[in-house]
């Protein structure tokens, strides 16, 4: 197969050489960019079903599209060994199979040797395909065979190609013409091999034709015996080279056996039984002869035509009866007959007794029946045209009542059920039944509903069917209950209700009179006037102890029903629902019962709803429910697990209602105390002997109930946790922290760091787990700047906190300096400036130590000299202590204090003598300092002061935030 791209470059170079010669340049370039589109999508490949083909076989040359092309080719040829002609301007080889023989006639070698497989494609799609098969191919058929191609008159030629290559066969198969033998019973059959170097043995296929005789020349060559039967004739002999797989090296032997006509059969078309009136007959001739049998047709022994089919464009009645066909040949003749039996359908008419039917009469219908083949056995009755009946007999007979519903149009279709398409039908016939008024009916006109609102006004229609017409209606009035009340006094077929009310709750029936008779009465129309859901009553108990039965009953009167609902609003808000199931159209249904067994959970706000399409209504009523106490548990405060000396109150808490009335306190199932009206247990300066298992009992008036047992656990003081750290460190030095607790206890220890330069929220360390890592946590850090701060380590017991801390200070070099030096000045940086920083700050402490103490040592002096009383000194150190408390609460109050005791009134107090000799001071709480109220206490503060000299030394200090200052006072005695 030769290449597309090769394909390409041949067409456009041979096509551009010869058309340069009679084209512009323009045209020139515009067909060579078309020519060269087309290289980029070849549209065709051309497939051979081998690379190599035997010699004597066929080759399959399939051209097959790639894409869908927008069109046909209008010209093309097959050519072998083509190449363009540029002083000829066309193609030179040897032409095959050509769309036109005129323009490109197909070589003498290859005129009956090449055909195409079926018609061209009326359009090419992706993957479609044509088959020519070139057969007899010898060596001389080797090449290179190309499809050459123009999709418009004038567009340039394209091509594809396939390469052939034709190999030696050794085994051509060659055989003689069947003869007969003397007796012409059998035919000789002769196969055999062209040339003598064929290595397999000869081979016929199909065993049970012929009678093969042994092999000869070495199996080479076959010799069978086939039965001069009619029966074999136009029979194909296959031999073939032993072990062969292509069907086209096979050799066909046709047995040509000549005898008279057999098998011959006169018929209709296939598919056809019979003829009807007005079809198109036609009748076939088939036969078995050679040589091929004529054909001729009779009717009655007259001639009808010399053909092997005969056919009437119309078939009638005049062309039943039988017909002959006879076939014909040289070794003799034969026939076949036919009975031709033309059917039509039946011609019908309908007959009736009287077209009006009234009481007391029969109805009698008849179809007649004129013509028919085959005559009818069945009859279908049509009223309205929709089946009625379908029997044997012609007649169809309604007794005496007619019912109404007989009144209609009429027919009947008649038919043979052999041939139950062939139907005969009448015309239609109208029956007219007069009839009393019947099926009266009674609504609310324009509505299809019984329900009015109030108010409105509404019209009553009396419908029925009656033939003739009604003559006058006759209207009755009910109650809703059903009691007969009065007759109305209107006669037509309405009857107006005027601005219905709720009391207009009636039942209305009415009937018609005719001619004929009168009519039963009609259904009974209840009217309902519309309103909302009025006379709401909910029933139910408002206090019920917890396990008793409760029913709750909620009623309403509305009309349509009402869906009721009934729904609970506890405390918590929760809520359950129950809706009633609404039965029949009476007031009881109006009802939702609910019962339950009383729980705690019960208790609420109990709430009936009416709802319709007229309105809404609601009623409520509350319930509550007693019950005894339940849940009851011990709560501590703060803990279970207490200190030594400190207070611990248990508490009995429990859900109950009404409230719990007693409590008991056990211990250890002992009582341990009877609390009549009180629910804690408290314990004051709480010891060891209050170690123990805890319980309560809470009583009201339904019952009582005891809490879980509680283990109370008192332990000694809490041990502070030791913080062993350095606390003056260089940036850069490793810091090691351990933080360790000596006590048996369980603790949870957490360093944190309070530090100016960032949060306190230090990612530090903390501990969990069993006794051993818990009393002991470390700590190691790379001190920077910004480690300085405040550490503190907190140990946790879980029912109380102890915690250490220190103080680590970093040195560092002021890092916002940025000093830029040369080499020469290195050493100053180095060895002069770190002594002289050194210096000046020693300097600094030591003065600031010497001032201090001087101050210290003068207010000494200045406080011993004084001659001030006890009572002075007692007034002058608690005045200037409130002072003190005032002015850390209010700074602008500093000029309270005074620097002597006051002398209008001290705040000794005479009356309150204190032990030894001492006087007690007393400071009224609201004259204490902001430090001693934080403290806890209710009472006032209390000072005691023997008769000896006081030494007073004031000292300011400032508080940890700039917002308040203190005053601090020492004294001595």
């Amino acid at each position: 197969m030769l290449g597309d791209q090769y394909d390409c470059n041949r067409r456009y170079e041979n096509w551009c050489s010869g058309r340069m010669k009679n084209h512009t340049l323009i045209s020139f370039l515009l067909a060579s960019l078309f020519t060269a589109s087309q290289c980029l999508d070849i549209p065709f490949e051309v497939r051979t079903q081998s690379t190599s083909i035997k010699e004597g076989s066929c080759i399959e040359l399939t051209l097959t599209s790639n894409r869908e092309l927008p069109g046909l080719p209008v010209n093309w040829f097959w050519m072998k060994d083509s190449h363009w002609s540029a002083s000829q301007n066309k193609f030179i080889g040897t032409v095959i199979l050509t769309s036109d023989t005129n323009l490109w006639p197909v070589h003498p070698n290859f005129v009956d040797r090449v055909k195409s497989q079926g018609s061209p494609p009326t359009q090419w799609h992706a993957g479609t395909s044509l088959m020519s098969l070139m057969c007899s191919i010898t060596k001389r058929d080797n090449g290179n065979y190309t499809f050459i191609y123009q999709f418009t008159e004038g567009s340039p030629w394209a091509e594809a190609s396939a390469v052939v290559n034709v190999e030696d066969n050794p085994c051509l198969v060659e055989f003689s013409q069947p003869t007969s033998t003397a007796d012409q019973v059998v035919k000789l059959l002769y196969c055999y091999y062209k040339t003598h170097t064929c290595p397999v043995n000869m081979q016929l296929l199909d065993r049970n034709l012929p009678i093969q005789l042994p092999r000869v020349n070495g199996g080479k060559m076959i010799i069978a015996k086939i039965l001069n039967n009619w029966q074999n004739d136009g029979k194909k002999i296959v031999c073939q080279a032993e072990g062969n797989t292509d069907e086209y090296l096979r050799k066909y032997i046709p047995l040509d056996i000549p005898h008279s006509p057999k098998v011959v059969n006169a018929s209709f078309l296939e598919g056809v039984t019979f003829y009807r009136e007005g079809d198109r007959m036609t009748l076939d001739c088939t036969a078995h002869g050679n040589p091929a049998p004529t054909f001729e047709w009779f009717k009655y022994d007259e001639s009808l035509v010399k053909a092997a089919r005969w056919f009437v464009p119309s078939v009638s009645l005049k062309h039943n009866g039988k017909y002959k066909c006879v076939a014909t040949n040289k070794k003799g003749s034969h026939e076949s007959t036919l009975e031709v039996d033309v059917k039509y359908p039946p011609t019908v008419r309908i007959r009736a007794n009287d077209t009006t039917v009234s009481r007391g009469e029969n109805l009698i219908l008849s179809c007649l029946v004129r013509r028919g083949n085959p005559w009818p056995n069945t009859f279908t009755w049509y009223k309205d045209d929709k089946p009625i009946s379908t029997q044997n007999d012609h007649q169809y007979i309604v007794l005496s009542p007619v019912p109404p519903k007989y009144k209609g149009r009429y027919k009947c279709v008649a038919y043979n059920t052999a041939y139950g398409d062939m139907k005969g039908t009448s015309s239609q016939l109208f029956i007219d039944v007069e009839y009393r008024p019947q099926k009266v009916s009674l609504s609310i006109m324009g509505s299809a509903s019984t329900e009015v609102k109030a108010g409105a006004s509404v019209k009553l229609q009396c419908t029925t069917d009656a033939n003739p017409e009604p003559d006058e209606y006759v209207w009755t009035l009910f109650s809703h209950d059903g009691p007969f009340l009065k007759s109305l006094p209107d006669n037509t077929e309405l009857l107006l209700l005027r601005e219905l009310q709720p009391s207009d709750r009636f039942c209305y029936v009415c009937s018609a009179v005719n001619a004929v008779g009168s009519s039963r009465v009609s259904n009974f129309l209840c009217v309902n006037v519309l309103h909302g859901p009025t006379n709401l009553v909910l029933s139910m108990p408002d206090k019920v102890p917890e396990g008793e039965m409760v029913s709750v009953r909620c009623s309403a009167e509305s009309f349509p029903l009402s869906n009721l609902t009934l729904t609970r609003t506890s405390r918590d808000q929760s809520s359950f629902e129950s809706a009633a199931t609404i039965l029949g159209k009476t007031a009881q249904n109006n009802v939702l019962s609910y019962s339950f067994t009383a729980t705690g959970t019960d208790d609420g706000v109990y709430t009936c709803k009416a709802t319709n399409t007229e309105g809404i209504g609601s009623s409520q009523n509350t319930l509550e429910v007693t019950y005894a106490p339940r849940n009851v548990t011990v709560k501590a405060n703060p803990s279970l697990v207490v200190t030594k000396n400190k207070t611990l109150t248990l508490q009995c808490v429990g859900d109950s209602n009404p409230p719990i009335k007693s409590v008991i306190w056990w211990k250890a199932d002992s009582v341990y105390q009877n609390e009549a009206d009180r629910q804690a247990l408290i314990m004051t300066n709480i010891t060891t002997d209050h170690t123990g298992i805890y319980g309560c009992t809470a009583t009201n008036e339904l019952g009582s109930a005891r809490s879980p047992p509680v283990e109370v656990k008192v332990h000694g003081e809490l041990p502070d946790p030791l913080l062993s750290m350095v606390t003056k460190v260089t940036e850069g030095e490793l810091v090691s922290m351990l933080c360790s607790v000596e006590s048996d206890l369980l603790s949870i220890l957490t360093f944190t760091r309070v530090s100016s330069k960032s949060s306190s929220e230090w990612p530090g360390a903390s501990s969990h787990g069993n006794a051993v890592q818990n009393n002991r946590l470390s700590h190691t850090l790379k001190a920077t700047s910004a480690d300085s701060g405040v550490y503190i380590c907190e140990a946790d017991y879980g029912f109380g906190k102890r915690s250490a801390q220190k103080t680590l200070q970093v040195m560092y070099l002021n890092k916002l300096l940025n000093v830029v030096m040369t080499t020469d000045t290195d050493w100053i940086l180095k060895f002069i400036i770190p002594p002289v920083f050194v210096f000046f700050i020693v300097a600094l402490i030591l003065i600031y130590i010497w001032r201090a103490k001087r101050r210290s040592k003068q207010a000494l002096i200045n406080f011993e000299t004084s001659e001030l009383n006890t009572d002075k000194i007692a007034s002058y150190v608690m005045f200037n202590l409130s002072s003190a408390g005032r002015c850390a609460q209010d700074p602008s109050a500093t000029n309270t204090i005074q620097k002597e005791p006051p002398k209008e009134k001290p705040l000794l107090d005479p009356s309150l003598q204190a032990e030894h000799g001492q006087r007690k001071y007393a400071i009224p709480k609201e004259k204490q300092s902001k430090e001693t109220r934080s403290k806890d206490t209710s009472e006032d503060a209390i000072v005691y002061m023997s008769y000896a000299l006081v030494h007073l030394q004031p000292e300011w200090r400032a508080s940890n935030d700039d917002s308040e200052e203190d005053i601090y006072m020492g004294f001595s005695v």
